[in-house]
This record gives structure tokens, sequence and C-alpha cells, in this order.
């Protein structure tokens, strides 16, 4: 007679045996575990199209180059004041705002240069941009050089960031347009803030 405690064993062991080949033969349903914090599968992005073999790429938007070479002589007369002013301000805000704008414009010219490197534009900056020759900056001394700069600042600066104002409306490619709104309000506060420094002189020389 066999114990009910050997009968017990043999039956588990069977249906043991039955579940593993079970889920050996796929029957059962598979669960997939996902670790806390791991990084989620990479998806490669299908390739860029490339155009067709002897096709002419699209002519490059006039007003689009026209931007770029209005930029690059913004940028650089801006830079140029700037780092006449740092060497010649009498005052220290005159030197502060100089270093500021030679430091900004320099690192405007950088970015404008890539771009243009990425778009395949050679830059041409427009010749006699700004109301005046920075250079004669250099000739001034004293309060006449601030009020000079605080003034030549002021005009010059407004008309960069009104063109880079209309670049928003009338330039045609993406990347131009994020480069003239990254600069915009840069340019924007150079005027701003020769406009308040002027007041102040003023109000020291009464």
């Amino acid at each position: 007679m066999k114990s009910p405690a050997l009968s017990n064993l043999a039956n588990r062991m069977i249906l043991a045996s039955a579940l593993l080949i079970t889920i050996g033969c796929g029957w059962a349903p598979k669960q997939h575990h996902h670790r806390v914090g791991a990084a989620p599968p990479v998806v490669t992005p299908p390739p860029a199209a490339t155009p067709a073999p002897g096709s002419t790429p699209p002519p490059f938007p006039a007003k689009d180059k026209k931007f770029l070479d209005n930029a690059a002589g913004i940028f650089a007369y801006e830079r140029a004041m700037g780092s006449i002013a740092r060497q010649y301000g009498n005052s220290e805000e005159a030197r502060n705002l100089g270093s500021l704008m030679e430091t900004e414009m320099a690192l405007a010219e950088e970015n404008l240069k890539a771009l243009a490197v990425s778009t395949k534009q050679p830059l041409d900056p427009r010749v006699g941009w700004g109301h005046g020759d920075p250079q004669r900056l250099a000739s001034q001394r004293g309060a006449d050089f601030d009020r000079k700069f605080y003034e030549e600042v002021k005009f010059s600066g407004s008309d960069g960031y009104r063109l880079f104002d209309h670049a928003f409306r009338e330039v045609v490619t993406g990347g131009i347009k994020d480069f003239a709104k990254n600069w915009y309000p840069i340019l924007r506060n150079y005027p701003r803030e020769a406009i308040k420094l002027e007041t102040q002189l003023e109000k020291k020389r009464k």
C-alpha cells in the first residue's frame, strides 16, 4: 500500500514537469520586464534625402543673402566701437559697455561665419554701415568721448536691430530666422543702455 505523502509528491512532480514543458513550447504568455531608469531603445532615424545626381539646387534667397551680409557689417562695426570704448572710455560705465559689445559681437561674428559655411554663402559685409567712423572716437577724450560713443551706439544700434526685426518677416531660411531671433535682443539692448548712460552723463554735467 502506497503512502499518501508519496502519492502527493508524485502528483506534484508530474504537474511541475507539465508546466515546464508548456513554457518551453511557448504556450504560456511571455512577460517583459522594464528596469526602472533604463534608457529607452535607440531608434535610428531614416537617412536624409539627398538630391538626385546632376540635379541643380534651388537658388539661395536674395533676401537671406542680403541679411547675412548686413549682419556681418553690423557685427563688425559694433565690435569695433566696443573695442575703442573699452580702451578710451572716460568713465567705467562707458568702458564696461564697450567691453560687453566687443565680447558679444565677436561671438556673434563667429556664429555668423558658421552659419555662412552651413548655407554655403560667402559673407560680403556692407561697406559704410553705421553713421560714422569708429576710429574717430579714439581722438576724443574725457566726457566728450563718452557722449559721442553713446550717441553713435544709439543710432547704429537702432538701425541694426531694426534690420534684424525685418528678418523675422522677410528671411526664408529657418536657420537664419533662428539666428536673427537669438541676436536681436542683444543688439536691441545696446541703444537702450546708451540712452540710459547718456542721461546719467548729462545729469553729472549740470
